[in-house]
């Protein structure tokens, strides 16, 4: 094997490992399901009780149909409660 073609194959997979790293990372769509919206938070290093402060949308009729959270909305309570906390702190 050419040392060119062996560069090419670590570059590729160097890519494929980041490409998955940033989609567990960042999910591509808004809405996650209650789950994965848990696992989202854990890597980001933060608490699920963030999930306390956004309304879930349920998807489906169904009383067992699952839940779904909003990225964004996720996001602006995470960044509401760090902003609480640094306040606190500053007092």
């Amino acid at each position: 094997m050419k040392p060119e073609d062996f560069s090419r194959m670590i570059t590729d997979a160097y890519q494929v490992g980041f490409a998955e790293a940033v989609r567990m990372y960042e999910p591509v769509q808004d809405l996650i399901r209650a789950k994965d919206a848990k696992m989202w938070l854990r890597m980001m290093n933060a608490s699920d009780k963030v999930l306390r402060e956004v309304t879930p949308k349920r998807v489906g009729e169904a009383k067992n149909s699952p839940l779904y959270y909003s990225k964004a909305e996720i996001k602006k309570a995470l960044l509401t409660a760090r902003a609480s906390m640094l306040n606190t702190l500053e007092q």
